[in-house]
């Protein structure tokens, strides 16, 4: 039972198993499948442009300096300063030559794109119309569930949808509602059955077409690769793995002789340590009298 707001209005409501097994059930089971059946359809209808070679090699470019910029820790001074030098050398280096743009024609201006894109939101509008209109006339007015906890009046609006009952509890969801709760949390159980590169996202794809419209006029590469130089050039290289041995043995670390000494008395305890197990294994090993 629960409290709608009025003294003497107080409903205790059954949801019948004939809705779990004809509403609640079947529109879960028919939205995963159009999802699959999408995802299918746009992997089908996607055109597949083999990248020249001009192209990967740039984007390489890109990833490994952006890596030796993240995780350039891990090298030592001597080694950061030849990749480095790789880079940003001022006559050999490879962001200092003048490069072709690989992609002259990219983003909407291409178009393969433009019908990519076109072939997308297609993809994207018509199930997500039709799923709209099967919920809306075979499916609405039923109440489907409901939510194991209490929430405020704010909520009504997002989970009761296609029922105006003022005095309805909160947490009860109409069908409406569950269409959209279901369309939205089901892009976890795509990405595990699908994987990560599904097309069965809406978020993603519309970001994919920003991004290409955001290239529409087109990239210059050589300001690409002098902006990554400058990156470089100000990044101030700390060798992480100077102090690990200290760091293992948990020591501070000191500068000049204390940090010696440290040093030293560290390798004579772990000597001093070795040696008590070696003579411990040598009394083990001699024969009893």
């Amino acid at each position: 039972s629960w409290y709608t707001g009025f003294p003497e209005a107080m409903v205790d409501i059954t949801l019948d198993t004939e809705i779990r097994d004809w509403v609640f059930l079947p529109l879960v089971t028919i939205m995963f499948l159009i999802g699959i059946l999408r995802n299918n359809i746009t992997k089908l209808i996607q055109s597949r442009k083999a990248e020249g070679a001009d192209v990967l090699e740039q984007r390489s470019l890109l990833f490994r300096a952006r890596m030796l910029r993240v995780n350039g820790g891990v090298l030592a001074p001597a080694a950061f300063a030849e990749h480095a030098a790789f880079f940003v050398d001022e006559q050999h280096g490879a962001f200092s030559r003048e490069h072709e743009d690989a992609n002259p024609g990219g983003g909407m201006m291409d178009p393969t794109h433009m019908a990519d894109a076109m072939k997308n939101n297609m993809a994207m509008i018509v199930p997500n119309l039709f799923l709209m209109g099967l919920v809306t006339y075979f499916f609405s007015g039923f109440i489907v569930a409901k939510i194991p906890f209490p929430l405020t009046s704010t909520f009504r609006s997002m989970l009761q949808r296609g029922i105006e009952i003022s005095n309805l509890d909160v947490s009860y969801v109409s069908s409406l509602s569950w269409y959209f709760l279901v369309l939205f949390g089901m892009r976890g159980l795509y990405a595990l059955i699908l994987g990560e590169e599904s097309s069965t996202d809406d978020t993603k794809l519309m970001q994919n077409q920003m991004q290409m419209m955001g290239g529409a006029a087109g990239t210059d590469i050589n300001k690409t690769f002098a902006s990554e130089r400058d990156s470089i050039k100000l990044v101030e290289h700390h060798w992480e793995l100077e102090d690990a041995p200290r760091r293992a043995f948990g020591l501070h670390v000191r500068d000049g002789a204390a940090a010696s000494s440290d040093s030293a008395a560290a390798s004579a305890g772990t000597i001093s340590r070795a040696a008590m197990l070696a003579a411990a294994a040598q009394r083990k090993k001699k024969p009893r009298k």
